[in-house]
Parts: structure tokens; C-alpha cells; sequence
């Protein structure tokens, strides 16, 4: 997704548009990466690595500024570094000290304690609206 012409409004959340795909180009190719299959996302210093279907790509732009594109109510940073699709969690673990998820392909992440309370946080608003 490019800051030009995005389906989404400042805050986060879709205008009424369908969300348009993330563009990634690697090498002379450009992907689509359509964001309901996008898994996770990482900070790789400059650049995003963009997790999909078990592929992962670059792509030069802020993690910040993506995670003000992408739909809160589908997407939560667990860690500053790093931001999930609800639908792709398939567990959470909760030791002591390291907070953890696991995604459905048996990808495991690590959460911050700020990153997992938001993490909760989100998933009690998907239950409350029925999602």
C-alpha cells in the first residue's frame, strides 16, 4: 500500500472501500499482497518484511506508517516491532516473563507486556462485536 490514494481513513480503519492490497516490488517483479492474507509483519530497520502465505517480503516504508493504514479491528502490534492478524493467532502463551503467540502455520512471536494487553484488548473488542 503506497501513502497515495489508500482505501483507509487516518485512524486506522477502512473509508467504506474495499482495502486495497499492499505493492511490493522484489527484483523487476511487483506483488499484490491482498491484506486480509497477510499473517504478520516486521520492522527490518527501514523496511517492513511482510509475512503471506509463508513468503516474506520487503518492502522499504515505516512499520508506524503501515500500522496506521492497516484495520485496527484486524491488526494489533503485539511488540514494537512487530504487528499480527487476529485471524492468523492460533494460541497465546503466557509465562512469567515472555508473553508468546502462535500462528496458525506454527509461526512462533514474541509480545511485549504493552503488546500483549493490546493484544487482549483487541480480541475483546472482537468478541463483543460479534466478529
Amino acid at each position: 500500500m503506497t501513502s497515495k490514494g489508500t482505501a483507509f481513513e487516518g485512524d486506522g480503519k477502512p473509508s467504506g472501500e474495499s482495502a486495497q492490497p499492499i505493492v511490493v516490488k522484489d527484483r523487476n517483479r511487483l506483488h499484490a499482497i491482498p491484506i486480509e492474507q497477510l499473517d504478520y509483519v516486521e520492522a527490518q530497520g527501514d523496511y517492513v518484511a511482510l509475512h503471506s502465505g509463508g513468503r516474506r517480503y520487503l518492502k522499504l516504508q515505516p512499520i508506524s506508517f503501515l500500522e496506521s493504514t492497516l484495520d485496527r479491528s484486524r491488526f494489533v502490534r503485539v511488540h514494537r516491532s512487530r504487528i499480527v492478524n487476529l485471524e492468523r493467532i492460533a494460541g497465546i502463551s503466557t509465562p512469567a516473563k515472555d508473553s508468546a503467540l502462535t500462528l496458525a502455520d506454527g509461526t512462533r512471536l514474541g509480545m511485549s507486556r504493552a503488546g500483549y494487553a493490546r493484544l487482549l484488548e483487541a480480541m475483546d473488542r472482537a468478541s463483543s462485536t460479534g466478529a
